[in-house]
């Protein structure tokens, strides 16, 4: 995080080492994750999910093009602040890579884990971080995981189907303008995966992009951020 300088991603302000540990001193989100605030609110409205949208593809080109993947992006690693702008932590599984490089290792959390990790298959980085990204995307847009499974199996089984769950009272949002990216991203095979460059360039990113969107002021629990209680 110390070699990423974003504003789209948490900044780590000063490290302190002592003889029993090591204390990051990071900035501080005062709107929490956006799993709590999804938990709260429900689904995004088209332009706060496209807003956040267009931040997280912002940073995640930062961190590409500088030859680091992140390998858990999830709601819960995605923090809001003040004034409702989402920022990429938690690097703890991050890896840097060289471009062409395949890698081995097959961690990551289950419901946002892209089929080739669940293949135990060697594999290219940005696509698993570009396939983690169109999860998170569906679930901003729905409330909803696009994959569903009671333990690990039934996730993986899920996951390599490339079927999205999707709710009844929902289907209409899921095949609207959003359902071509969706599809571009949840690809099964990485290959053929949309590489970032051309996610950003897609219709729905782009659209309105000359036109700026104001932060929505969505406070959690209704409160407004003087009476918030701090995570």
């Amino acid at each position: 995080m110390q070699l990423l300088d974003h504003e789209n991603i948490v900044k780590v302000l000063d490290v302190i080492d002592t003889e029993d540990s090591t204390i990051t001193v990071m900035e501080y989100m005062s709107r929490g994750d956006m799993q709590a605030y999804l938990d709260d609110q429900g689904r995004m409205t088209e332009q706060e999910a496209q807003r956040l949208f267009r931040q997280l593809l912002s940073a995640l080109n930062h961190c590409h093009k500088r030859g680091i993947v992140h390998w858990d992006l999830k709601p819960s690693n995605l923090f809001l602040d003040v004034d409702h702008n989402v920022k990429i932590a938690h690097f703890s599984l991050s890896y840097d890579y060289c471009p062409g490089e395949k890698l081995g290792t097959f961690c990551n959390t289950p419901a946002f884990a892209a089929p080739e990790i669940f293949l135990e298959l060697m594999y290219l980085g940005p696509p698993v971080d570009v396939w983690s990204l169109g999860v998170i995307l569906y679930i901003m847009v729905t409330g909803f995981e696009p994959f569903q499974g009671q333990d690990y199996q039934e996730m993986k089984q899920s996951v390599l189907t490339g079927h999205y769950h999707v709710p009844n009272d929902l289907a209409i949002i899921v095949n609207s303008k959003h359902a071509t990216l969706i599809a571009s991203m949840l690809t099964l095979d990485p290959t053929t995966r949309a590489p970032l460059p051309h996610v950003r360039q897609h219709l729905w990113v782009k659209m309105d992009e000359k036109k700026p969107l104001q932060p929505v002021r969505r406070w959690l629990g209704g409160d407004s951020p003087e009476h918030q209680r701090h995570p």
